[in-house]
């Protein structure tokens, strides 16, 4: 791992608290509002990111980090929305944030996986995944006590890290690096595979990243425990992500590093509903199984047209959470049939990554 690709973690973990401390700030300051209107306000994230994720990977192989700078920069002009704004007017802020968002995370991820080799693939990925989920939390431990006058200064700090991407002009173009890994044959699921995963792992993180969470522990818990709990999970996720990936991807290229996740995720997310007694439980179990799951997805997109395929898992994850969002704003008794699709989108998506066991991979050429 180069000064490159650190240097762009570094920058996706400033970056992606930043945004997720506006978000969550503003999810508790609204908790009042109750459980449909927590739901709205994830839908119309989502709504806003599917409409740009998928470019921003094609885009990214085009025009490199502009491409991330321009996303943070909308990120902080929404931050300055939300804190001199009546809430209100959060949802179609949101929509903004999420279309902002779906321009600079999908970016920054294809430059990650591209400044790295395939064999090194499932390592980048966690790290990546490391450092969003490390920012997690401190976004829900800060977005617990954030006010609308912080919000001004993190948006300032927004722009900062936009102008830092804008300096660096990163490139998409590295290619797999020589060494022991050349001529191995990887794991390579089809585009169509990535896709149904993405919309599975959509459904299950609409439960555990976003502002539905909220609404579920907030029916039993202060904010601030609601905080704790979602940031031990995330760290849980973060620390699973690397262990487990960099030996199923990296290592073995296995089908199991898609196969265990689609199965984990789903199961574990029925304990947020089953009991008030289990659901902080179920969280943060569900919270770990999908950061390993979206992780081992980034990881198995780094191939040919990795922009493209980080573009297309993302734009799907997108689609799940829209779909999952209108789902749960039914009612809290709804939740069941998000795991239900989950676990049946997430094992057609194996069963379609069985098919390109053995395709050749860029190191081979």
């Amino acid at each position: 791992m180069d000064n490159k690709f650190l240097t762009l973690i570094v920058i996706a973990f400033l970056g992606t608290t930043i945004s997720r401390t506006l978000r969550m700030g503003t999810a508790f300051l609204t908790i009042s509002e109750g459980f449909s209107f927590l739901s709205l306000l994830a839908a119309t994230f989502a709504i806003g990111r599917i409409l740009s994720s998928y470019l921003s990977g094609i885009s990214t192989e085009k025009y490199g980090s502009k491409v991330a700078s321009l996303g943070i920069s909308v990120i902080a002009l929404t931050g300055l929305g939300y804190a001199v704004l009546p809430a209100v007017t959060y949802l179609p802020l949101r929509i903004l944030h999420g279309l902002a968002s779906g321009i600079a995370w999908p970016s920054l991820q294809t430059l990650v996986m591209s400044s790295v080799g395939e064999e090194k693939r499932g390592r980048a990925s966690s790290l990546y995944f490391i450092a969003t989920n490390s920012a997690w939390i401190l976004a829900f431990l800060i977005g617990s006590i954030i006010d609308r006058n912080a919000m001004v200064v993190s948006s300032a700090l927004l722009i900062l890290i936009a102008l830092v991407m804008l300096k660096l002009d990163v490139r998409v173009g590295v290619k797999a690096k020589k060494g022991k890994g050349k001529g191995k044959k990887r794991f390579v699921p089809p585009n169509e595979a990535i896709a149904l995963g993405g919309l599975a792992v959509g459904f299950m993180t609409l439960l555990v990243n976003t502002e539905v969470a909220i609404a579920v522990l907030g029916l039993e818990f202060e904010k601030t425990v609601i905080g704790i709990v979602l940031a031990v999970a995330a760290l849980i996720g973060a620390v699973v992500s690397y262990l487990v990936n960099r030996k199923l991807i990296d290592y073995l290229e296995t089908h199991l590093s898609l196969l265990l996740p689609s199965v984990a995720t789903p199961v574990a997310s029925t304990l947020i509903y089953v009991s008030p007694m289990t659901s902080s439980v179920g969280v943060l179990v569900t919270k770990a199984a999908v950061s390993w799951w979206r992780s081992t997805l980034l990881g198995l997109s780094r191939a040919q047209e990795t922009g493209k395929r980080v573009g297309l898992f993302n734009s799907s994850a997108d689609a799940g959470r829209i779909i999952g969002a209108f789902i749960a704003s039914q009612g809290a008794a709804m939740l069941p049939i998000l795991s239900a699709l989950s676990f049946v989108l997430g094992l057609a998506s194996w069963t379609l990554s069985l098919k390109s066991r053995g395709e050749v991979s860029e190191d081979k050429k």
